[in-house]
């Protein structure tokens, strides 16, 4: 799921997509291997990469913030 946010203290917006922790629940590392990757891509600066602002994470799901296209 998907969905627009604007961040505070601006006016920019944000797509914030959810994902539930049990749908990668098949292999047991893979919600550490994708928070890894999102680290990483959060590290990324390229104009033709999407720019991830914020990955968070609560007991069921990971949320990555990445800036609205």
């Amino acid at each position: 799921m998907v969905n627009l946010a604007t961040r505070k203290g601006s006016d920019s917006k944000v797509a914030i997509k959810t994902i539930w922790k049990r749908s990668l629940s098949d292999n047991p590392l893979l919600p550490q291997l994708m928070l890894n990757e999102l680290l990483i891509l959060k590290q990324c600066n390229h104009p033709n990469i999407m720019q991830v602002v914020e990955v968070l994470e609560d007991r069921n799901c990971f949320y990555i913030a990445a800036e609205y296209l």
